[in-house]
């Protein structure tokens, strides 16, 4: 028996995703994040659970001739899968495009298992862009979805944009930037969790 075709649909701002039918199975999304920062310029964000696949996603991302600049923090904690295989692909592909692509790790401290996710995409025209929150995970590392899932992608109004960049302003001063000794950080574990933050710092 032949195996049914599932059909792409997109990924759409304003919306939720994953979309009812991703989840059943019946259709599914060709590259979400593709889409959504499609024409992006400048994009900034904190995500967790990068893995390699998560890598090659940004990697086509950051390539496009309109992506000028890309700010991304690693969110650390016990129990990430974002350890030294992923932060040494992150790496090469930082050293790639240096200036352009810029890669900080920013460990947790407190509550070790919650760390946030969104990404900040911002057109090149000066326009406010738009917010991607949720499991954003998803959006980098895999084509599966759960329905537990679920990713916020909206329009930016001014007053939001000034309080992400705020946020952002924040998050870069207490983070480390990615090099070959923060790379190889000794993957942190429960009580070691406050020691590998301390290291990041």
């Amino acid at each position: 028996m032949t195996e049914f075709a599932r059909t792409e649909i997109p990924a759409e701002i304003p919306g939720v995703l994953p979309d009812n039918r991703v989840v059943s199975g019946q259709r599914v999304y060709a590259e979400p994040l593709a889409e959504l920062t499609r024409d992006a310029a400048f994009m900034l964000g904190i995500v967790t659970g990068l893995d390699r696949g998560g890598v090659s996603v940004l990697q086509r991302i950051s390539a496009r001739p309109e992506m000028k600049h890309l700010l991304l923090f690693i969110a650390q904690y016990g129990g990430s899968r974002t350890w030294d295989d992923v932060l040494l692909e992150l790496l090469e592909l930082q050293r790639s495009a240096p200036g352009r692509i810029q890669i900080r790790l920013l460990a947790r401290r407190v509550a070790a298992d919650r760390p946030a996710n969104l990404l900040w995409v911002q057109p090149g025209d000066g326009g406010q862009g738009k917010l991607i929150s949720g499991n954003v995970g998803n959006l980098l590392a895999t084509k599966s979805w759960d329905p537990t899932d679920a990713v916020l992608a909206l329009p930016l109004e001014p007053v939001a944009a000034d309080a992400l960049r705020k946020w952002f302003d924040s998050a870069y001063a207490q983070s480390s930037p990615l090099n070959e000794d923060t790379a190889a950080a000794v993957r942190p574990s429960g009580a070691k969790t406050v020691s590998a933050a301390r290291r990041l710092s």
